[in-house]
């Protein structure tokens, strides 16, 4: 499997590595034996242990996030951990709130 962070103008995303990282964590739990890439490796342990939401609201994105006034949608779309780290798939800004 191969999984690309689509960036933003040529440069890194860190929300795009993060929510690569989610996938990753998934996936090394669903496949116990999955042999991952250096940069898969990187991008879990990213999602693992990163500080959230501060770690996506302090990113270029996120920032540019909160200048317009969408704080509260950065923090929304940020997973809430599950036992054992999972992600939660689905949850995304301006997704339906209950």
């Amino acid at each position: 499997m191969l999984i690309l962070c689509s960036g933003s103008g040529n440069n890194f995303n860190y929300e795009d590595f993060y929510g690569a990282g989610c996938f990753m964590n998934h996936f090394s739990e669903l496949m116990k034996n999955v042999d991952l890439s250096d940069a898969a490796r990187a991008a879990r342990d990213l999602y693992r242990h990163a500080r959230l939401p501060d770690a996506l609201l302090e990113c270029r994105v996120g920032a540019m996030m909160v200048k317009r006034g969408l704080r509260r949608e950065v923090e929304y779309a940020c997973p809430r951990r599950q036992p054992a780290g999972r992600c939660r798939p689905g949850r995304r800004a301006g997704a339906a709130r209950q």
